[in-house]
């Protein structure tokens, strides 16, 4: 029988199970002179979901709309993935009309400069 690593999940692979882990990617956020930056983010959000951080973050406002056209996912994805950014005090939502509009809060703005500096 073999044993498992249990801090962390069954399904992770032997690769991720034997790699970097979280205080690793702590310290690539923290560091500005990082070249992996950016992509601890990713690790952090996941793809999509930094690149919905990064186009909200590069305009004023970005519709629901905005975001499924930009990032070529459906609406619904880009509902969630604002969603769960909201969640996460990254983006506030507001509603225009018909339109709803999100932009980043302060705490998802210096997110994403530290990321991306």
């Amino acid at each position: 029988m073999s044993r498992r690593n249990h801090h962390l999940s069954p399904y992770a692979s032997k690769q991720a199970r034997n790699t970097r882990g979280p205080a690793d990617l702590a310290a690539d956020l923290a560091h500005p002179s990082r070249p992996d930056r950016l992509a601890a983010l990713t690790t952090l959000l996941g793809r999509t979901r930094a690149h919905t951080l990064d186009t909200i973050g590069t305009h004023e406002s970005c519709s629901t709309g905005d975001l499924a056209r930009k990032l070529g996912i459906s609406p619904a994805s880009a509902s969630e993935h604002a969603t769960v950014l909201r969640d996460a005090g990254l983006v506030s939502t507001t509603r225009q009309g018909r339109e709803v509009r999100h932009r980043l809060t302060p705490l998802g703005r210096h997110l994403l400069d530290s990321a991306t500096s």
